[in-house]
């Protein structure tokens, strides 16, 4: 997938009401939550590669402690090369910031102008 259909999918989901992918009375982010819902890193991870040890850990922890096993194909590149965990984490980031912005009440045109805003989502053409 490139960063351009990952944009892509970020979008779709937000406007087909899938985020935010939360949990509780704060909010707390989850990778996938009971009701169904994927955060924006979750609907990048594979069924095959998610197990719910996974919660509870950053977007950075997964990738320090190489708790994801697989090949990692899954992960958006942008001109050939993967995005790295930090460049992820801004956009996981960004996904969190805007639930507890808002209260768990999501705004689709907000998000996408933020995601729009983020430097991996730029000149990224139709690679």
């Amino acid at each position: 997938m490139t960063v351009k259909e990952y944009f892509d999918l970020l979008v779709k989901t937000s406007e087909e009401g899938g985020f935010p992918s939360v949990h509780g009375i704060y909010s707390t982010c989850k990778y996938r939550n009971e009701c169904g819902r994927k955060c924006a890193i979750g609907i990048l991870i594979p069924d095959s590669e998610y197990r719910s040890e996974l919660e509870n850990n950053g977007v950075l922890e997964l990738f320090d402690y190489n708790l994801l096993k697989g090949d990692e194909t899954w992960i958006p590149t942008k001109d050939g090369v993967r995005l790295t965990s930090e460049e992820l984490n801004s956009v996981q980031l960004t996904h969190d910031l805007m639930s507890w912005q808002f209260g768990g009440r999501w705004d689709h045109f907000a998000f996408v102008n933020k995601l729009a805003d983020l430097k991996i989502f730029q000149n990224t053409g139709d690679e």
